[in-house]
C-alpha cells in the first residue's frame, strides 16, 4: 500500500487524474492488461528502500520492467513506440543491468 506522503502526492489537484496507483504484478499479465499498461504514458518502478536485501529488490523491479516491455511488445504489436519505464533502484551500479 502507499504511504501517506504517497497518497497525498497522489490526490494532488496536478496528479489525480493522471497518475493512479496500482497494487498487482507486473509479472501477472492479468494485472498488466487490468491497468492498461498498453495505454500508459509512463510505467514507475518504485523501489522499497526498507527491504533487507536492496540486490534482490533491484533485480526484481529492473525484470518488472522488463515484463511491461514484453508485455505491450507480444499483445500490442501494433504500439511502435517503446514503452517509458521509470525506474528506482537502491543501488546506483545496478542500473547497468537494465541498460544492457
Amino acid at each position: 500500500m502507499p504511504s501517506d506522503k504517497l497518497k497525498l502526492l497522489l490526490n494532488h489537484k496536478k496528479y489525480e487524474k493522471r497518475v493512479h496507483y496500482i497494487q498487482g504484478s507486473p509479472l501477472n499479465n492479468y494485472d498488466l492488461a487490468r491497468c492498461k499498461a498498453h495505454q500508459a504514458e509512463c510505467a514507475i518502478i518504485m523501489s522499497n528502500f526498507f527491504c533487507t536485501n536492496h540486490q534482490h529488490e533491484d533485480y526484481k523491479n529492473i525484470l518488472s520492467a522488463f515484463a511491461i516491455k514484453k508485455y505491450v511488445k507480444q499483445y500490442f504489436p501494433e504500439i511502435k513506440k517503446e514503452k517509458r519505464i521509470c525506474l528506482q533502484i537502491a543501488k546506483p551500479d545496478h542500473k547497468d543491468l537494465f541498460y544492457s
